[in-house]
């Protein structure tokens, strides 16, 4: 799988390679940006074939952040060792308050965390080393 952030800032062209990537490997293509991507994608027929399903996320809260968390950490971050992330209240609380709810935000996040844990041989995200990753956040 490919994941493209920020794909509304990409040029026609660059679209055009995408497309190709996803034909020749057969691998999904995840484009992430701003409603803007839309409009984007809709000038090229062919990249709109292949990536007109959208999911729009907006500020996530309660059981809806929580789930994309536990999504996050179970499917993307992988870590050997759960980090219970979900459903640590403190945790799941710093998350919200740092993220804002913008699902961008806590990728990058947890992404960073799962790093610095496995660079200090740990095997899951606890509230050290999320609070070390969060205090780049501000």
């Amino acid at each position: 799988m490919l994941i493209i952030d920020e794909a509304n800032f990409l040029k026609a062209k660059t679209f055009s390679e995408i497309r190709r990537l996803h034909d020749k490997l057969g691998i999904s293509i995840v484009l992430v940006g701003t409603d803007r991507l839309d409009a984007v994608i809709k000038r090229d027929e062919q990249v709109y074939d292949r990536f007109r399903t959208c999911y729009r996320f907006g500020i996530l809260t309660g059981d809806k952040f929580k789930d994309i968390v536990q999504t996050w950490e179970d499917e993307i971050v992988r870590l050997p060792v759960p980090s219970n992330l979900a459903t640590s209240k403190t945790l799941l609380k710093l998350l919200q308050e740092k993220t804002g709810g913008k699902v961008g935000h806590l990728d990058r996040i947890l992404r960073k965390a799962a790093i610095l844990a496995l660079r200090r041989s740990a095997n899951r995200i606890d509230k050290k080393i999320l609070d070390e990753v969060l205090a780049y956040f501000n």
